[in-house]
């Protein structure tokens, strides 16, 4: 008995190779749509003029094509886009954008752009030092103070409008956390300085080191319980808590836990007084704890024996 299904393998053969062609031919030229952004430098600006306020730092292009073409334009395809202003005048300058500025590869097509015109502002320039300054943010733990910093370089040598040089008194740092901050601490900063930059990709760093001091301070626990269980014995004391006054480093000290904290009795002078009356004063002993003074408050409590 014969089965069609198994009759002619390579036509099948065939016929599967030719579907899967046309299924791959078929994706590729399925459109599809995608968004690239392209760097943007300024080039030629003539030295007597100064740009001003902030230039867009990319282009935004949508791109729509087949999707086999598409996927050859990668993040880093595009070449930075050279705003050429060898042509520019003091005053307000209009360049528009144009699709055939954009080199993309044949059946893609550009459907967006922004923005589609670059607004230059340019003024006469003028040369400023501009002292360069920490922008710290939030507060350092209680215990620890912030002492100094040395930024280097100090200042940043500017070409700026002239308006802009009435106005400019110091360059900030990106903002510096100090929330969380218990010892000096060094490293390299950007500066906020792109809006007064001639060229939108062009960053400038500062290294800064900053200087924290920890303090001792004191912190107070109160109603710690007295350890009355020694020696396999009981004892009543009063009161049956006392204050503890605990002065050290600022990070020893928040390192410390109530519940870590144990007061204990002089138990030689319990023993000692044993005989001679039930009810006396005794020492009370606070924890020791490397690094950290600790007072009792009151330093006896009255102890009575079982």
């Amino acid at each position: 008995m014969k089965f069609p299904f198994f009759g002619n393998p390579l036509m099948k053969l065939l016929s599967l190779g030719l579907a899967f062609l046309l299924w791959f031919i078929v994706r590729g030229e399925r459109k599809t749509e995608i968004t690239r952004e392209v760097a943007v430098e300024l080039m030629n600006k003539p030295d007597w003029l100064a740009v001003i306020g902030e230039v867009d730092a990319v282009i935004s292009l949508t791109l729509v094509g087949p999707h086999t073409r598409l996927s050859r334009i990668d993040k880093d395809y595009f070449e930075p886009y050279k705003l050429d202003l060898k042509k520019a005048r003091k005053g307000v300058n209009t360049f528009f954008l144009h699709d055939d500025n954009f080199k993309v590869p044949h059946g893609v097509h550009i459907t967006r752009m922004v923005p589609q015109a670059f607004r230059l502002i340019l003024e006469e320039a003028v040369e400023r030092l501009i002292p360069n300054q920490p922008q710290f943010v939030g507060q350092l733990e209680e215990g620890f103070e912030l002492v100094g910093y040395n930024v280097s370089p100090s200042h940043s040598k500017l070409s700026i409008g002239k308006s802009q040089a009435i106005i400019l008194t110091s360059l900030s740092t990106e903002p510096i956390m100090l929330a969380g901050k218990r010892a000096s601490f060094e490293g390299e900063f950007s500066l906020m300085v792109h809006e007064f930059l001639q060229n939108p990709q062009e960053k400038r760093k500062v290294f800064l080191k900053v200087i924290i001091r920890e303090k001792r301070i004191t912190k107070i626990f109160k109603g710690i319980r007295i350890e009355t269980f020694m020696n396999g014995k009981s004892f009543q004391v009063e009161p049956t808590t006392v204050l503890l006054k605990a002065n050290g480093l600022a990070g020893k000290i928040a390192s410390l836990h109530e519940e870590d904290l144990k007061v204990g009795l002089n138990v030689p002078s319990v023993k000692s007084r044993r005989t001679k009356r039930r009810k006396s004063r005794v020492r009370v002993i606070p924890p020791k704890i490397e690094g950290i003074e600790i007072l009792t408050v009151p330093d006896t409590v009255w102890l009575t024996l079982h």
